[in-house]
């Protein structure tokens, strides 16, 4: 689920009035389709330069 944008609207009428394009909204919106099973939920991370982290602290410098 990395890089998908969080986005949300209640119905495509909605999308309709609010954007041109609803094949290109509609693509936004796909992050809304994952819904974890009951009792999980998904955890939100960032790894931004994770591999630069990780090497830094193998080498000791973290």
């Amino acid at each position: 689920m990395q890089n998908l944008p969080r986005n949300y609207l209640p119905d495509l009428d909605a999308l309709e009035l609010l954007y041109d394009s609803v094949p290109d909204t509609l693509s936004q919106l796909i992050r809304a389709t994952f819904i974890p099973n009951a009792g999980c939920r998904f955890i939100v991370a960032d790894y931004f330069a994770i591999e630069a982290r990780v090497i830094a602290w193998l080498a000791g410098e973290a």
